[in-house]
Order: C-alpha cells, then sequence, then structure tokens
C-alpha cells in the first residue's frame, strides 16, 4: 500500500513538474500561431490601402484631365490628395 501511494505522489509531482513547461510551450505556440497569422492579414490590408490609393489618384487624375484638358503633375495629385484625406498617399 505504501509504495502505490509514493508512486501515486511521484508521479502527481512529476506532473507538476512538466506541467508549466507545457502551459509555457503551449502560450509560446500559440504566439507564434498568432504573429503567423497576423503577417499575412497585415499584407493584404497594406495591399488594400495602396490599391485603394491609386484607384483615388486615378480618379481624380481622370477628373482633372476632362475638366482642364491635361494631365494632372505628379505634385498637384500629391497635394489633393493631403487636402482631400488628411494623408500622404501611399
Amino acid at each position: 500500500m505504501k509504495q502505490i501511494l509514493a508512486a501515486a505522489c511521484a508521479a502527481l509531482i512529476g506532473i507538476a513538474l512538466v506541467s508549466p513547461a507545457g502551459a509555457s510551450l503551449t502560450s509560446s505556440a500559440a504566439s507564434a500561431i498568432s504573429i503567423t497569422n497576423y503577417l499575412p492579414h497585415k499584407s493584404k490590408h497594406t495591399k488594400a490601402e495602396m490599391a485603394e490609393s491609386a484607384r483615388r489618384q486615378d480618379s481624380y487624375k481622370s477628373y482633372f484631365s476632362k475638366k482642364y484638358g491635361y494631365e494632372p503633375t505628379t505634385d498637384q495629385i500629391r497635394n489633393w490628395y493631403e487636402r482631400a484625406y488628411g494623408v500622404e498617399p501611399v
């Protein structure tokens, strides 16, 4: 009976010692997965912003050339974008 009790106690102590390391490993793995998932999401978001910025600039260029009969300069487009949206074009 004492041997069974001693074996059970040894098993519980062993599990207790391994458990925090396992929990730490799990949280590290979870953070690695979240970082891995974050990077493609960030890339997609940046590409979408760039596409939206290009679309806006092309739209303004078309409007400007129809109204004034010539293409706006890069500085004119940049100035318009900063006035209209409050940020520099991407």
